[in-house]
C-alpha cells in the first residue's frame, strides 16, 4: 500500500474544496446521523466488555464516516477521498507483527485478540517535561527497569538554558541532543539495541533531522504521527510521513477521538476515532495503531466514558483487522505516588490488555507537570497488563468498574492529587524507588487482589 502514498496525498490538491468550518459542520452532521444509524449508546455499566454487535456497529459506522468525509488537508483545503476497496487494501496489506529493537533487546509487537493471553508489550516513558539534570537518571530507570520493553523519550524544553523553538536550530539540537542521551542511557544499562517510540519534536524538520542511524532515531524505531482532530492533516505531517517511508522506520499513529469537539460525545468520540484509525492505516501507512478516546474539556484518558470509547475502538479494531495496537494511560490526572494514578493505571489498562492492546504511558497530571514522572508508573502498567492476560472481558469490565469507583469522584471535581517528582520518589544514584512509593504499590495491589486482579507468576 506504501506505493499509493503519492496518489492518495495528491488527491489533497484536486479534491472538494472547504473551508474548515465547512469540514466540520459536515463532520458533525455525519457523526450525529450515525450514532443514530448504528445506535451506538454509551452504556456506564459496561466500559470493557461491549457486547459483539456494538463491536461490529462503530467499525461499520467508523468506515462510513472516513468514505463520507474523507480527510481534510488543511494547507489546501481539499480533501483526500479514498475508496472502500483502498482501505480494506492497505489493511490486508499491514503487517500483523512488527519488529523494533536490535539484537538482545527485539521486541515483537504482534496483533492481539480480545482476551489474548499473550503478554503485551510494555512501553514506557512519554511522561512529563524533566529538566536537565535528571532527565538521563529518569532515561537510566527506564533502561534499567526489565517490565520496560522500550520507551518513548520526553520532550526537551530547554537548549543551553533557552526555551526551546519549534522550526529553530534550537530545537533541532536539543532534540538531537535527547534521543542521544537515551541511547547513552540504554548503553549504559546493558540494552543497546532497546528501540524508541514517537518523536519528541515540534516541528517535521527536527522530526526529519533526528533519524539517524548512528545516535538518533533508527529505522529499528518506530516514529509517532497522530492525525489531526478531527480527521485533518498538514503538510507538515505529510512531510514526516514521506521521509519516514524513505528512511524505512516503522509509523505509529493515533485514531484519537475527542469528547468535547466536532465529534460530539462519548459515542461520536468512539466513530471518529474508529474513522481515524482507517486513515492512519490507509494514508498515514501506519503499522503500530493507537486507538483511544479523550476528554478534550478537562483532558484526561481515564473517566469512565473516555475508557467506554477507548475500550469501543480498540475491541473493534481488534476484532476485525490484524494490525498490531498499542495505547494505555497516556494521560492520567493525578501525580506520581499517589493511590489516584495508580487506580487511574489499572482501570485503564484492565480494559486495554483484555480487548487486545499493548501497553503504553504514563504521562502524571496529564502531562504538564515538570519532573512528575517515574519509572514506577510503566512498571505498574506493565503489572496490571500482565495480569488482565488472565481475564475475560466480563471479568476486566467488573474489576474496572470497581477500581473506577475510587477515583472517579476526584476527577470529575479536579481534584487530582499532585503527587510529587523524580527527584522525590527516586535515589538518583542508585535508581531505586522510596520506600513509601514501593509501600504504596503494594497496598494497592491488595486491593486489586481482593478485586479480582491477580498479580502474574510465570510459573503458571
Amino acid at each position: 500500500m506504501t506505493a499509493r502514498f503519492w496518489e492518495l496525498i495528491s488527491r489533497g490538491e484536486t479534491g472538494p474544496s472547504y473551508t474548515g468550518k465547512e469540514f466540520d459542520l459536515r463532520l458533525f452532521g455525519a457523526t450525529k446521523k450515525l450514532i443514530k444509524k448504528y445506535d451506538i449508546h454509551y452504556d456506564p455499566a459496561h466500559i470493557a466488555d461491549h457486547e459483539d454487535g456494538m463491536l461490529e456497529r462503530v467499525f461499520q459506522a467508523g468506515l462510513e464516516l472516513f468514505l463520507e468525509i474523507g480527510m481534510y488537508n488543511m494547507d489546501t483545503g481539499k480533501i483526500i477521498r479514498v475508496t472502500e476497496e483502498e482501505v480494506f487494501e492497505a489493511l490486508h496489506r499491514a503487517p500483523c507483527c512488527v519488529t523494533l529493537g536490535e539484537g538482545r533487546e527485539k521486541v515483537f509487537v504482534n496483533h492481539r485478540d480480545l482476551e489474548d493471553p499473550s503478554l503485551p508489550v510494555v512501553c514506557g516513558g512519554v511522561g512529563n517535561p524533566m529538566t536537565n539534570d535528571a532527565r538521563y537518571q529518569l532515561y537510566l530507570g527506564y533502561a534499567l527497569n526489565p517490565m520496560i520493553d522500550y520507551i518513548e523519550p520526553v520532550p526537551p524544553y530547554q537548549f543551553r538554558g533557552r526555551l526551546v523553538k519549534a522550526g529553530t536550530p534550537f530545537e533541532i539540537q536539543a532534540c538531537m541532543d535527547n534521543i542521544a542521551l537515551f541511547r547513552k542511557a540504554s548503553r549504559d544499562a546493558g540494552r543497546p539495541g532497546m528501540p524508541v517510540k514517537g518523536k519528541d519534536g515540534v516541528s517535521a524538520i527536527t522530526d526529519i533531522a533526528t533519524n539517524r542511524e548512528d545516535c538518533g532515531y533508527r529505522k529499528s524505531d518506530h516514529a509517532n504521527v497522530y492525525i489531526k482532530p478531527a480527521l485533518k492533516t498538514t503538510y507538515e505531517d505529510l512531510n514526516r510521513i514521506a521521509q519516514y517511508l524513505q528512511y524505512g522506520i516503522n509509523i505509529s499513529s493515533g485514531a484519537g477521538g475527542y469528547m468535547g469537539g466536532v465529534n460530539g460525545g462519548a459515542e461520536g468520540a468512539a466513530i471518529g476515532g474508529m474513522a481515524e484509525a482507517f486513515a492512519a492505516v490507509t494514508i498515514y501507512q501506519a503499522n503500530i495503531m493507537s486507538t483511544s478516546v479523550m476528554d478534550s474539556i478537562y483532558p484526561n484518558q481515564t473517566s469512565g466514558k473516555a475508557m467506554w470509547g477507548s475500550n469501543l475502538i480498540t475491541a473493534a479494531f481488534n476484532k476485525y483487522t490484524h494490525v498490531p495496537d498499542m495505547w494505555g494511560v497516556y494521560i492520567a490526572t493525578a501525580g506520581p505516588c499517589t493511590d489516584m494514578i495508580l487506580y487511574e493505571i489499572a482501570a485503564c489498562t484492565v480494559g486495554l490488555v483484555v480487548n487486545g492492546g499493548h501497553t503504553f504511558g504514563v504521562a502524571p497530571n496529564q502531562g504538564v507537570t515538570l519532573n512528575y514522572c517515574t519509572p514506577m508508573e510503566p512498571q505498574f502498567m506493565g503489572e496490571v497488563g500482565y495480569a488482565a492476560t488472565k481475564l475475560t472481558r466480563k471479568q476486566a469490565n467488573d474489576i474496572s468498574l470497581k477500581i473506577l469507583e475510587k477515583y472517579e469522584d476526584r476527577l470529575m471535581a479536579k481534584q487530582a492529587p499532585k503527587g510529587k517528582t523524580f527527584q522525590e520518589l527516586y535515589n538518583l544514584e542508585t535508581l531505586e524507588p522510596c520506600e513509601e512509593y514501593r509501600e504504596l504499590v503494594a497496598s494497592v495491589w491488595e486491593e486489586l487482589e481482593i478485586l479480582g486482579l491477580k498479580r502474574y507468576s510465570f510459573r503458571g
